[in-house]
């Protein structure tokens, strides 16, 4: 009976040990798949949650440089087909939002929904948000290569050009996201925390009120030397 109760409990730890393999396995290759970043130079990352899980830019209407890049193994470039996504809220969709192109096309016409993208992996972040209005995936990027495009050192360069209605609240947002697939077949996005929203204007108090905020909104520079606004 002692030896039964000796087996039996060897059997079971073999058993454990082989769960916490399979998971840890598992996440190592969740881990790796590809993370899309969408920055912008001198943007304030606020990491809360919503609109503002990753990064915003407070100020003025104009031209910026969107800083698409890719980290995860030389083996899952090049990642294909990335959509540059546009999300709005109801604000911003019904004229907050002006106008807005990405690399000179005009963004126009957001698909209206209560769900993210059929395509798009991780769920809440602005979807989630009672304002959410919908979304517009036109522009696409046909690839992103390694190291050209591969996170830290390399970026896709993409301007955005984005005006404001001179009625425009804090209440009119667009944020950016993307969506492609890696050379395993399998999807690359970006989580909230590495998207960049627009907010233009915005009023101080209502921002410094989010608990994620450390500080009054610390600018983090994440590439210095490039221009974080381009005039035009």
């Amino acid at each position: 009976m002692k030896r039964r109760v000796i087996t039996l409990g060897v059997i079971l730890s073999l058993l454990t040990i082989t769960a916490y393999g399979a998971i840890g396995v598992g996440s190592v290759f969740a881990e790796e798949d590809p993370v899309i970043s969408v920055l912008v130079n001198g943007s304030n990352y606020v990491g809360g949650s919503g609109w503002y899980a990753g990064y915003v830019v407070l100020g003025a209407s104009g031209t910026y440089m969107l800083e698409i890049s890719a980290n995860g193994p030389e083996r899952l470039f090049p990642v294909t087909n990335v959509k540059v996504i546009a999300v709005v809220s109801d604000e911003a969709a019904a004229g907050g939002l002006k106008s807005l192109s990405i690399n000179g096309m005009p963004i126009t016409g957001y698909t209206q929904t209560s769900n993210p993208p059929p395509y798009y992996v991780a769920q809440g972040g602005p979807f989630q948000e009672p304002d959410y209005y919908g979304y517009n995936d036109t522009y696409a990027i046909p690839q992103l290569t390694y190291p050209e495009d591969a996170w830290p050192n390399g970026a896709k360069e993409v301007p955005v050009t984005i005006e404001f209605a001179s009625t425009a609240t804090q209440n009119s947002k667009v944020m950016f996201l993307c969506f492609g697939i890696d050379s395993a077949g399998k999807p690359a996005e970006t989580p909230f925390s590495k998207g960049t929203m627009f907010v233009i204007p915005f009023i101080p108090s209502t921002i410094i009120g989010l608990g994620a905020m450390v500080g009054v909104l610390g600018l983090f520079y994440f590439r210095k030397g490039r221009t974080k606004r381009l005039e035009v």
